[in-house]
């Protein structure tokens, strides 16, 4: 499970900590199915420099590790914050 307190792991760095498994081992995962993934791309992505998954390399990931979308998407409060914000002040303006 990870929690808040992970937060300089990523969602996806904290999984492969409970695998036991490197970037590596994912990227070969991946390849067994059939599929691939620069691994360059892959190890951005585990490292937090890449946070912007295309859906098809969300699902080949979540297909390796036999986990959901919701558990690798990070969540990014401020962001979340900020788009509430817009929102009131449209609502504000009369739209």
């Amino acid at each position: 499970i990870i929690t808040e307190k992970d937060d300089k792991m990523t969602k996806l760095k904290a999984l492969l900590t409970q695998y036991k498994w490197s970037a590596k081992d994912l990227y070969r995962k991946i390849e067994e199915q059939g599929d691939t993934i620069p691994y360059y791309a892959l190890t951005q992505m585990v490292n937090g420099k890449r946070t912007n998954y295309n859906i098809i390399t969300l699902k080949k990931i979540c297909k390796a590790l036999d986990v959901t979308p919701n558990d690798l998407i990070e969540e990014d409060v401020s962001t979340f914050r900020r788009l509430m914000a817009t929102d009131t002040e449209i609502e504000d303006l009369g739209f």
